[in-house]
């Protein structure tokens, strides 16, 4: 899977938000895509333990919490070469379309990390965002 990453340094440190290449180029919507733009609100995890991020992909959005493959201590999608962000965890949706877990989190609560990529998206729904998820929806 080809990656698109963008990083920006927003006050003390750097964000970074990564996409699949396809969802960015496709004029037809992609699950990750559609999940991006509807910023659908969550609540917290139950267990104050658990990875909001991760709970939000797989709870709120069905789609599956993936952490590559484990060639780093905490699992994630490696790359060596990125001296901040080595790790990523990646929300991968049944029609193979993935965003950045935390990216994705941060922004359905109106932080944006790295870039906005509503605007950068090919695929713009104009008014009409189609109804695949419900933007309202809190928690499991």
């Amino acid at each position: 899977m080809r990656l698109c990453e963008f990083e920006m340094t927003d006050g003390n440190a750097p964000t970074r938000i990564s996409v699949d290449l396809a969802t960015l180029s496709s004029a037809d919507p992609t699950l990750a895509g559609l999940a991006y733009l509807t910023k659908v609100r969550t609540t917290q995890p139950p267990n104050p333990g658990q990875n909001p991020s991760a709970w939000s992909c797989t709870t709120d959005l069905g789609g599956a919490s993936s952490f590559g493959n484990a060639a780093a201590g905490s699992g994630g999608w490696v790359d060596a070469a990125q001296p901040v962000f080595m790790v990523m965890n990646l929300c991968v949706f049944a029609d193979g379309s993935a965003i950045d877990e935390f990216g994705l989190w941060y922004h359905a609560n109106d932080i944006v990390r790295g870039a906005d990529l509503a605007p950068l998206m090919r695929y713009q729904p104009g008014d009409k965002l189609p109804g695949v998820f419900d933007p309202h929806r809190i928690g499991g």
